[in-house]
């Protein structure tokens, strides 16, 4: 496979463990999928719980760091958004 221009590695080298790299590693997957609609959310994890008396995740202040060293998205004017939802079944 070729290396898109702004990649500074290849998608084989993008996880040093063998297991999850690549086009096998599904967070890269789904991050890179094109979106049905310009509106559509993609959903990228579920947090399992342990057990009902478990939360899933516990109260408390969390932060999130996203590092853009792969794309340039202001070239393309896009954006990328991080939403968390509570979803009961």
């Amino acid at each position: 496979t070729a290396k898109p221009v702004n990649w500074r590695k290849p998608v084989y080298e993008l996880d040093t463990d063998p297991e999850n790299n690549g086009f096998i590693n599904e967070d890269f997957i789904v991050w890179m999928r094109t979106a049905a609609l310009p509106t559509f959310r993609k959903l990228y994890r579920i947090i399992q719980k342990k057990n009902n008396m478990t939360p899933t995740l516990p109260r408390g202040n969390y932060s999130l760091e996203v590092v853009y060293s792969i794309l340039a998205l202001h070239t393309f004017y896009n954006k990328k958004l991080y939403r968390e939802r509570k979803l009961t079944v």
